[in-house]
């Protein structure tokens, strides 16, 4: 299984002219079915995460709540200085963007000032609502490495650089050599952390338990990672020994969940499904054609993720998860785009 880079559709459709210029669109045959000109596809995303969040929070009330990307969905106009969406904002304790300062046109360059303008007056309106930045940079020359951390801390956010080139979420960074602001200490709450590592291709490191060992020989305070190796679900043993720091203390443990795709590799995927069939399947993620959007207004695709104890959610809070970092919650623009 490997993890791939979620951020072109973002860049293509939301963020600033400068953004919108140029980009490619994706494949949009005729829908089966239309999706409706009536229908608000960004307070239903809202209300999704917002309905998850109170699922988990049932079960788990310090479980932590982390989207990514698409700051627009924080006000109810989609401006930075707009009317803040308070329900949603309370459901989240992090926002996680990628590319703000290296890597959103290619690997090791800096972000268009334009566009890091933009995401930074959203970024900076979360960190004032108390919701905690979590930036992803794609770059691993030291200097932009140091350049997009100095950046990043300035404004209150814990920041990470993806090392490899390829924008694969794969691997553990060898620079720094101890991540910034390492500590022993216990973290028990999002603002507690001072850093973070983002790996959610365990592939590459053999096992399960070769992935457990390398996690646990860091001090990173925050690890994101995917709940399952090649298919097979991580136990709470190996939750519990990854949540170990190799300086004595403790991280979170957050697990990457996507709700705007279905993954054509996740148990919950039926071989004989299609675009239309069941009907919440909707076209390929263009670019991912082991994905496709769904109707994450729908009943079904809900019942999936959250809901009772078969949920991906309950998987999730069973195996001892801290919290989740929810994926592709920018779905509504690909609807709002066929409208």
């Amino acid at each position: 299984m490997k993890r791939h880079l979620r951020w072109w559709w973002l860049g293509c459709v939301s963020a600033s002219a400068a953004i919108l210029a140029g980009c490619p669109q994706p494949n949009d045959p005729d829908p089966d079915p239309d999706p409706d000109p009536e229908t608000d596809y960004r307070a239903e995303m809202r209300d999704f995460v917002i309905e998850l969040a109170d699922y988990a929070r049932g079960i788990n009330p310090e479980f932590i709540v982390i989207a990514q990307n698409v700051p627009e969905l924080l006000t109810t106009d989609g401006e930075p200085d707009g009317p803040l969406s308070t329900e949603y904002a309370l459901a989240l304790d992090g926002l996680g963007q990628e590319h703000p300062f290296y890597g959103q046109d290619a690997y090791n360059t800096a972000t268009a000032p334009g566009d890091r303008d933009y995401y930074t007056l959203f970024l900076d309106r979360a960190e004032s609502e108390g919701i905690e930045v979590l930036a992803t940079d794609y770059c691993n020359v030291p200097a932009l490495v140091l350049d997009g951390l100095a950046r990043a801390s300035n404004r209150g956010y814990i920041h990470f650089a993806a090392p490899n080139p390829s924008y694969d979420l794969d691997t553990i960074p060898t620079f720094p050599a101890s991540p910034f602001g390492a500590n022993d200490g216990n973290i028990a709450v999002l603002p507690d952390a001072a850093n973070f590592l983002y790996v959610i291709d365990s592939e590459p490191f053999g096992t399960r338990a070769a992935f457990v060992s390398a996690v646990q020989a860091t001090n990173y305070d925050v690890l994101i990672m995917d709940p399952f190796h090649n298919g097979t679900a991580f136990t709470s043993s190996q939750i519990d020994g990854i949540r170990a720091k190799a300086n004595g203390g403790t991280r979170l443990v957050i697990a990457y969940v996507n709700i705007g795709a279905a993954e054509t590799w996740r148990y919950y995927w039926n071989e004989d499904w299609e675009t239309g069939d069941p009907s919440w399947v909707d076209d390929e993620y263009d670019g991912y054609p082991d994905e496709y959007w769904v109707h994450y207004w729908e009943a079904d695709w809900r019942d999936i993720i959250f809901g009772d104890d078969a949920t991906y959610m309950k998987r999730v809070l069973d195996a001892g998860f801290d919290g989740v970092y929810l994926d592709n919650i920018l779905a509504y623009e690909f609807f709002e785009s066929k409208k």
